[in-house]
């Protein structure tokens, strides 16, 4: 059986004028949770829609479980729970006979799997759908996704709605599903704290462009620290760094602040260089960053919607 959940080459998508994915290519690896990270209209549901056949691509190719062949595809679409936008279900059926019409509908045979998922998600309601709270609502889309245990759950904002302890909840059951049944999940949230603490590997995105997929390790590496120059030289400051670091490492902040990130540069070498050149410097340190800074920085200074 192939390592490879999903994979996509140079994949593109355009609707009439806007082009909302481009020239993608990456590789999810199975048993791994991949947090999706971008701001609206990155292509996240787009890429999401792809993968569940609700969306086609312009260009490029896709292939699930190492399976190419649209029709082997097809098939294989049959091992993946999604829970994408707003799920539809009958207002005046409990959650349990909601589960029970998609359990036929999927053509699961196991009797039980509608009794052992609304006993994973916690949910005990016996009054119909149309008087549930929106959180409800969310939490009995994720029970849709996960009906008959797929191996590859696609997740866009599952989290929407819920208190805090309903998150904690979600949280740990998909770590849980992931540890105990080695399911592979690609996950977006703006919720980007819960999302570090859940995910294993990030793959962030921007105006439908592939940043970078990265794992958690070496996100924690970039996160932990940084070495912020403040000089009132910034394009020469900039000029000696990028010839140390290279230009994938620095970032540049408003109030002529240089922010380096990698984990193997000493601050004394990099006084050293830069005196040698002439350059001045204000101010040098060492930091950390968050998440949310260090996709803001990514981006180019962009904020999450």
């Amino acid at each position: 059986m192939s390592d490879s959940v999903f994979h996509c080459k140079d994949l593109s998508k355009h609707y009439r004028k806007v082009q909302a994915l481009k020239h993608m290519s990456f590789r999810l690896e199975r048993g791994k949770i991949y947090g999706l990270i971008g701001n609206n209209g990155a292509g996240k549901t787009t890429l999401m829609r792809i993968i569940m056949g609700l969306a086609f691509p312009t260009a490029g190719s896709i292939g699930l479980f190492g399976r190419r062949e649209e029709r082997e595809i097809v098939r294989s679409r049959r091992q993946i729970g999604a829970l994408i936008e707003r799920p539809v279900f009958h207002g005046f059926m409990t959650a349990e006979k909601n589960l029970e019409v998609l359990r036929i509908l999927k053509g699961i045979p196991d009797k039980n799997a509608v009794a052992e998922t609304l006993a994973l998600l916690e949910m005990t309601d016996t009054y119909p759908y149309r008087h549930f709270s929106y959180g409800m609502k969310q939490r009995l889309g994720l029970a849709a996704a996960l009906l008959g245990m797929p191996d590859f759950l696609v997740l866009d904002e599952p989290i929407n709605g819920l208190d805090p302890n309903g998150i904690r909840s979600i949280r740990e059951l998909l770590v849980s599903l992931n540890r105990e049944r080695d399911m592979t999940m690609l996950i977006s949230s703006h919720y980007l704290e819960q999302l570090y603490h859940l995910a294993t590997d990030f793959i962030i995105i921007h105006e439908g462009r592939l940043l970078e997929q990265i794992s958690k390790q070496e996100l924690a590496e970039r996160c932990s620290r940084y070495i912020s120059i403040v000089t009132d030289q910034p394009p020469a400051a900039v000029a000696v760094l990028e010839g140390i670091c290279g230009e994938q490492e620095l970032k540049v902040f408003p109030g002529n602040e240089i922010r380096l990130y990698s984990a193997d540069l000493k601050p004394e070498a990099l006084v050293k260089a830069l005196s040698q050149n002439g350059v001045g410097i204000g101010q040098i340190s060492s930091k950390g960053v968050s998440l949310e800074e260090y996709f803001a920085a990514l981006v180019g200074g962009g904020k999450l919607a």
